[in-house]
């Protein structure tokens, strides 16, 4: 809870987490830069819970949405939470708009399933700087430009 917390990402005990870690923050200011208008986006899908499914950056125009997985994934709880997203939006990606999915996921988390339409990108683990998204972002720019 307290690296969470102390990334603005909200107390996963009170399901709190609808603000930005710094990470996903860095990487929507540089593909907004570059490429497109990445926002974060509430779904027209809901958990059983009946809050609305979000993706952390979505571009309405590219329909690219892209979701950041750190270290705080590796729970077995996230790891379902995670999976179920993805079937959600397999499901319902005719109705969404999602022409493409992007899951980067830290090295270590579990293996998740992906469906057509979903791609996963593996980035290194944040080690006090945020020079490990760069080959991440590369290979963004790459998926995007050549979708």
């Amino acid at each position: 809870v307290g690296v969470r917390t102390s990334q603005n990402q909200g107390c996963p005990v009170h399901n709190s987490s609808h603000k930005f870690s710094r990470t996903e923050i860095l990487l929507g200011l540089i593909l907004n830069e570059t490429i497109g208008n990445f926002r974060k986006k509430h779904l027209d899908i809901k958990w059983d819970s009946g809050h609305l499914v979000e993706v952390d950056l979505f571009d309405d125009s590219l329909q690219i949405g892209i979701e950041y997985d750190g270290h705080q994934h590796k729970i077995k709880k996230q790891e379902k939470r995670d999976q179920k997203k993805n079937d959600m939006i397999k499901d319902h990606s005719d109705t969404l708009g999602i022409a493409l999915f992007v899951r980067i996921r830290e090295k270590g988390l579990p293996e998740l399933k992906y469906h057509e339409n979903q791609v996963q990108v593996i980035s290194e683990k944040y080690k006090g700087n945020f020079k490990f998204l760069i080959p991440v972002i590369q290979h963004l720019i790459i998926l995007i430009l050549t979708r």
